[in-house]
């Protein structure tokens, strides 16, 4: 069972992120996200910084006018967040080297939560392809952005049913996987479009993160902006198939398993 004070990974389904983010880690103390990384040629990263990890990176500060809620819920407001956010953060990876794969996971997928709110697709394909390769469970890598991707191809089709192309896109690619390699994360997913609905997630917001930013009068953390950005792409992204997310997992899982009891009967 998934709820908002479990050590899941909560929103972060929503953005293509590693599973080891905890949602109520961010929003109860705050930790920076990290910063964010680019693909650069080696020369550019001979002359880079060597860090370890987000911990050894700069982090930035940003203000917000309106709740924290409404800010998700407003494009221009988000929108504002997201370039604010997006500058400072590349402009710090200009200068350093990051080594931990796993930080520069994190790095990627809030850059193509980005890139997706400005309407850049190509550009999240792009960071959830170098996503995939710093992943080095096979399963997790196969599955990354894979509803994202999805709907991109099917936003691009122009097909007349968004919804059903949406659908038969994600169908399409989910059942071309190997069941055994993909299983456990297809079922984090569908688990998690279940579990976070919309609401959950605000009251999340107004409850744990509120309360910080008025007592800064509207301060946020670079980790506090990056979690404001990332729930707003998936309000706009994944919220609105979350029953769509489900059925299709769901069949996926039910006809391997209904497979796999029939070979064992025999």
């Amino acid at each position: 069972m998934y709820s908002l004070s479990s050590p899941s990974a909560a929103f972060l389904f929503f953005v293509t992120l590693p599973v080891g983010w905890m949602m109520t880690l961010y929003l109860q103390r705050a930790l920076p996200l990290g910063a964010l990384a680019i693909a650069l040629p080696a020369t550019a990263l001979a002359e880079k910084i060597p860090v370890d990890g987000a911990g050894d990176l700069p982090h930035h500060r940003y203000r917000i006018e309106a709740k924290a809620v409404e800010v998700l819920n407003d494009d221009e407001l988000l929108g504002k967040l997201a370039a604010e956010l997006r500058a400072d953060l590349l402009s710090n990876l200009e200068k350093y080297e990051v080594r931990d794969k796993t930080t520069l996971q994190e790095y990627y997928g809030v850059l193509g939560a980005i890139a997706m709110l400005e309407g850049r697709p190509d550009d999240f394909r792009r960071y959830r392809n170098i996503q995939a390769e710093l992943e080095k469970r096979e399963g997790y890598a196969l599955t990354m952005g894979l509803f994202i991707l999805s709907y991109l191809d099917a936003v691009e089709s122009e097909a007349p049913d968004l919804e059903a192309a949406i659908a038969a896109e994600l169908r399409e690619r989910t059942y071309a996987l190997p069941y055994d390699v993909v299983k456990e994360a297809i079922r984090e997913k569908k688990g998690r479009a279940e579990a976070f609905s919309r609401s959950m997630m605000e009251n999340g917001i107004a409850t744990k993160l509120q309360p910080s930013l008025d007592r800064t009068k509207g301060k946020l953390s670079q980790g506090q902006a990056q979690l404001l950005v990332a729930t707003g792409f998936s309000f706009r992204f994944f919220v609105p198939y979350r029953p769509l997310i489900a059925e299709v997992y769901g069949e996926y899982l039910s006809a391997h398993e209904a497979r796999a009891a029939e070979t064992a009967a025999e």
